[in-house]
C-alpha cells in the first residue's frame, strides 16, 4: 500500500470518528441510511480488488486506481455530512468582511449579476458549468486510469483529502450565508437566471445554526461552505490532475474555468472565496509535491506523471445584511 493511500486512509478515519463522535452529540440523524449502506458497498466493489493487487497479487497498475476511488467513495459520503456537521460551531457570519475585501479590490458582484442577467443566453452554459465537477472527475480519474498516470491519481486523492480538511475548517470558523443573502438583489436584478444556488441552501444552513435543522444525508443536500469556495478549489484540483495529457489537459482547463468562472453568481460566492479557494489549492498541491518527493523515491514508486507503456515489476515496498 503506498504512502499517500496510507495518509488518505487516516485522514478518513480520523474524519469519520470525529463525525460520528460529533454528529451524535449534536443530535444528527441520519435520513436516509440506505445512502450510507450503498456507499459502502460501492466502496467494498473497487476496496476487494484493489486489496487483492496490493498483497496477494501485487500489480500497483491496478491497486492503486481501486484504493484510491474507493477513498474518493468515502470521501465524498464523509464529507458531505460533516460540512453540515461543522456548520454548528455557530460562529459569528463574514460576509460582511467578505464584501469590503470584494469592495477594496474592485469586484462588484450587484454589477456582474447585472452583466449575466442581461445575457440570459449564458444562463444554461452557466449553469451546466457549475453543475459538472462530478462528471468531469469521473472522465478524469477513468483516463488517468487508463493511460495510467498513478501518480496524477495519488496526487489528485490527496489534494482531494486536504482541500477538503481545509475547506471544512475554514468554513466551520468563517461562516458565511453566501452573496445572495448578503447582497438581497431583487427578483428584476435576476429574474432572467435559474439561480438554483441563490437561496435554496439557506434554510438548511440558518437551521443548523440555530439549532432547529440536525438532519444528515437529505432528500435535497446543499453546498453550504462559502469560504473557501470548495468548487474553485475542486476545479484546480482537477485540471493540476489532468497535467501532462496533452489536448485532453487543454479540454479540463476550458471547462474547469468555466466552473470556476460560474461560481460568483450560480454558486452565490462572494469573490474573496475563488482567490481563498486559489490560495489553499495552492498551498495544498506545494504539500503533496513536497510530500511525494520525500515519502517515494524511484525504486519505490511505480507512479509517473507520463503513462506507463509497460508492466511494473516488483513490488511497492512499503448572509443578507439581515441574515445573523
Amino acid at each position: 500500500m503506498t504512502p499517500f493511500v496510507k495518509i488518505n486512509a487516516a485522514i478518513l478515519a480520523a474524519m469519520a470518528l470525529v463525525g460520528l463522535v460529533w454528529g451524535y452529540s449534536a443530535g444528527f440523524v441520519i435520513e436516509q441510511p440506505m445512502r450510507v449502506w450503498s456507499t459502502l458497498i460501492l466502496a467494498l466493489v473497487f476496496a476487494v480488488p484493489g486489496l487483492i493487487y496490493t498483497y496477494l497479487r501485487p500489480d500497483p497498475i491496478v491497486s492503486v486506481p481501486l484504493l484510491n476511488i474507493t477513498l474518493i467513495v468515502l470521501y465524498f459520503l464523509i464529507g458531505s455530512m460533516m460540512s453540515y456537521i461543522v456548520v454548528t460551531l455557530n460562529f459569528p457570519l463574514v460576509d460582511s468582511y467578505l464584501a469590503v475585501i470584494d469592495q477594496s479590490i474592485g469586484f462588484d458582484w450587484l454589477a456582474v449579476l447585472a452583466f449575466f442577467n442581461q445575457r440570459p443566453t449564458l444562463d444554461k452554459y452557466m449553469n451546466w458549468a457549475y453543475n459538472i465537477p462530478f462528471v468531469v472527475t469521473v472522465c478524469s480519474v477513468l483516463l488517468l486510469t487508463f493511460t495510467k498516470r498513478l501518480q496524477q491519481i495519488e496526487e489528485f486523492t490527496v489534494c482531494l483529502f486536504l482541500t477538503g480538511l481545509a475547506t471544512l475548517v475554514l468554513s466551520g470558523l468563517l461562516p458565511a450565508a453566501g452573496a445572495f443573502p448578503y447582497f438581497l438583489p431583487s427578483d428584476a436584478e435576476h429574474g432572467q437566471l435559474n439561480v438554483i444556488s441563490s437561496y435554496s441552501h439557506l434554510e438548511q444552513f440558518l437551521g443548523l445554526r440555530d439549532g432547529s435543522f440536525r438532519t444528515l444525508l437529505s432528500d435535497e443536500p446543499r453546498g453550504l461552505a462559502t469560504f473557501p469556495s470548495f468548487h474553485t478549489i475542486y476545479s484546480l484540483i482537477l485540471i493540476y490532475a489532468m497535467r501532462n495529457t496533452g489536448f485532453l489537459f487543454w479540454i479540463s482547463v476550458v471547462i474547469n474555468v468555466s466552473t470556476i468562472a460560474s461560481t460568483p453568481i450560480f454558486g452565490g460566492h462572494h469573490f474573496i472565496d475563488l482567490i481563498g479557494g486559489l490560495a489553499v489549492t495552492a498551498a495544498v498541491i506545494f504539500v503533496v509535491r513536497v510530500l511525494y518527493s520525500r515519502l517515494y523515491d524511484e525504486s519505490q514508486a511505480p507512479m509517473s506523471a507520463k503513462p506507463v507503456t509497460g508492466p511494473v515489476v516488483g513490488q511497492n515496498r512499503g448572509s443578507s445584511h439581515q441574515v445573523q
